[in-house]
C-alpha cells in the first residue's frame, strides 16, 4: 500500500480551509460522514484512493481506487486499514476534510488526543515565555 506524500499533505492542510467531524465506525467497519462527503464532491460513481500515513489514511478520489461509498453514503473500511489505524467496530474517527483537494484524512481518537496535548504544551511554553502570572509558580 503506498505510503502518503508528504509534501502533498501539507499543502492540503496547511493553510487551506479545513474541516472536521467524529464518526463512529459501526460493526461492519463502516463510516457514516455523509455531509462531509458530499462537502469533498464524493459520490458512489467515484473511487477513492487511500495512501497510509502514521497511523492514519488519507483517501482521494482516482481512476483506480479500492475503496468507494455505498449507496447509503458510508465508507466501508476493510479490516486491513482499521487495524492499520488501531480502530475497532464502535470506535469514534476523527475526519479531517480538505475540500480543495478532496483529500480525507482519517485519524483514531488517540491522534486527536495528542494534537491538543501538543497545542497545549506549546501554549503552556509561549505563556511562561511571556512571564503570565500565576504560571510555574
Amino acid at each position: 500500500m503506498p505510503r502518503i506524500d508528504l509534501g502533498q499533505l501539507q499543502i492540503a492542510v496547511g493553510r487551506e480551509r479545513l474541516e472536521f467531524a467524529l464518526c463512529l465506525l459501526d460493526d461492519s467497519g463502516r463510516l457514516a460522514g455523509r455531509p462531509l462527503f458530499e462537502r469533498l464532491g464524493w459520490s458512489t460513481e467515484h473511487p477513492l484512493w487511500q495512501s497510509l500515513g502514521r497511523g492514519f489514511i488519507a483517501l482521494q478520489p482516482a481512476a483506480d481506487g479500492t475503496l468507494a461509498l455505498d449507496k447509503r453514503m458510508r465508507l466501508g473500511l476493510p479490516p486491513g486499514l482499521q487495524r492499520y489505524c488501531g480502530l475497532r467496530p464502535g470506535d469514534k474517527v476523527l475526519l479531517v476534510a480538505a475540500p480543495e483537494h478532496q483529500m480525507l484524512i482519517l485519524h483514531p481518537m488517540a491522534h486527536l488526543a495528542h494534537m491538543v496535548r501538543i497545542f497545549h504544551a506549546e501554549q503552556l511554553q509561549h505563556d511562561m515565555r511571556r512571564g503570565v502570572p500565576g504560571l510555574g509558580d
